[in-house]
């Protein structure tokens, strides 16, 4: 959390900096009294109080402008700090982890997060378990208990979503100093379902394009079609804003990615022939409007069930796909045309190339090539049968 001291903080300099907002997650002003803080946010303005006291951490939040007056906070802000300095508060901090979820967490969450409402609702279990428990007395132990508790019915994939979200939601306490240590280090990931190795035929891509343009609404499976043709997320793809593209539509950057970073795509020519498809039916701000006003359109499933009867009936193939599996095709479609797993990496916006490796398999017939080379150069250019007929001889 970035620090800037100001002459002097008063009733009008507040309202002054809780109007102007902040571009980033947070920023925090100080005046002749460096403890007391106003807090500005996108979402809030808060006056707290941070100090350290006898090697101890100390943070609590007296409320929001213009709800709480300066005068009344400085007055409260006061109290509280001569409360500290003759020790007749002993926790490092008061604030429970439901005041630090609504007050820091929920607000950050509503700003950074694409999938805002899954997150809450995974952080909801938390609460609902330690809510009351001031933040620094939850320890590893605690996560582990819930964990166990929530394993039963889940699968162990929805596991460890739940622990990435307990992690986010404790490493921001640990960012701005409300805590040393995220109890959720040194918690082993629980095993995730083997990955998914379905990609489709070249039969397969050819009905789904099919169908898409015969399906009754177009805006849906367009949306689907430039997943196929870009390898991105449908969440990334259905939010796109027109402002995100360049003059010639060959690039569109993504603000926020999965992994919580931008990212740039490079579209190709027929990527670029589905956007402009596409511009028929956008509204001012997203190229995929939903019907209501101000909101991009949903996910598309009945659209993909829409596409996965369409693909069965033209190829008597059966198999079951997922919208994700068109990123998988995409991803090893790319890996067998380029030979650059560091290009499909880029592609599809990973940070680390592990990832990339689920994403991007090798089709039966490229491995059958490979071992068939592989084996050509053991033998030395020679056949197998050569041998044979020596050993004969």
């Amino acid at each position: 959390m970035k620090k800037t001291r100001v002459p002097k903080l008063n009733q009008t300099i507040v309202t002054q900096l809780a109007q102007q907002g902040y571009s980033q997650t947070e920023a925090a002003f100080f005046g002749p009294d460096r403890r007391k803080l106003v807090i500005v946010r996108k979402t809030c303005t808060s006056l707290a109080v941070q100090m350290r006291h006898k090697n101890q951490d100390y943070f609590h939040t007296f409320g929001h402008v213009p709800d709480l007056s300066w005068n009344e906070f400085d007055k409260q802000a006061s109290d509280f700090i001569a409360d500290v300095l003759n020790d007749r508060i002993n926790s490092p901090s008061n604030m429970t982890l439901r005041q630090y979820y609504l007050d820091l967490v929920l607000p950050m969450s509503r700003l950074e997060h694409k999938d805002t409402t899954g997150f809450q609702q995974r952080i909801e279990t938390l609460l609902d378990a330690y809510g009351d428990f001031k933040l620094s007395a939850v320890e590893k132990r605690h996560i582990i208990e819930l964990l166990n508790e929530l394993a039963k019915g889940r699968k162990t994939s929805t596991l460890a979503r739940y622990l990435a979200g307990y992690s986010k939601f404790f490493s921001l306490a640990v960012d701005i100093d409300l805590l040393d240590k995220n109890p959720c280090k040194g918690i082993k990931r629980p095993k995730e379902n083997p990955s998914r190795t379905r990609i489709l035929s070249q039969a397969e891509i050819t009905a789904v394009i099919e169908g898409i343009f015969t399906y009754k609404n177009p805006t849906m499976s367009l949306s689907v079609l430039l997943c196929l043709f870009t390898g991105q997320r449908q969440g990334n793809i259905r939010s796109i804003e027109l402002s995100w593209f360049n003059s010639d539509f060959t690039q569109v950057r993504f603000p926020t990615s999965k992994s919580g970073k931008p990212i740039t795509v490079y579209l190709s020519p027929i990527a670029i022939e589905v956007v402009k498809l596409a511009l028929k039916y956008c509204d001012v701000t997203f190229l995929f409007p939903s019907h209501i006003q101000g909101q991009y359109i949903g996910k598309p499933t009945r659209c993909i069930a829409f596409l996965r009867k369409f693909v069965s009936d033209k190829t008597g193939i059966n198999d079951h796909w997922y919208a994700h599996d068109l990123r998988r095709t995409f991803a090893t479609t790319q890996s067998v045309t380029c030979g650059d797993l560091n290009i499909v990496r880029q592609t599809l916006g990973h940070a680390d190339l592990k990832t990339t490796l689920i994403y991007a398999l090798n089709t039966n017939e490229r491995l059958v090539q490979a071992n068939t080379d592989t084996a050509e150069i053991l033998l030395g250019g020679t056949s197998l049968t050569s041998f044979i007929n020596n050993l004969e001889e």
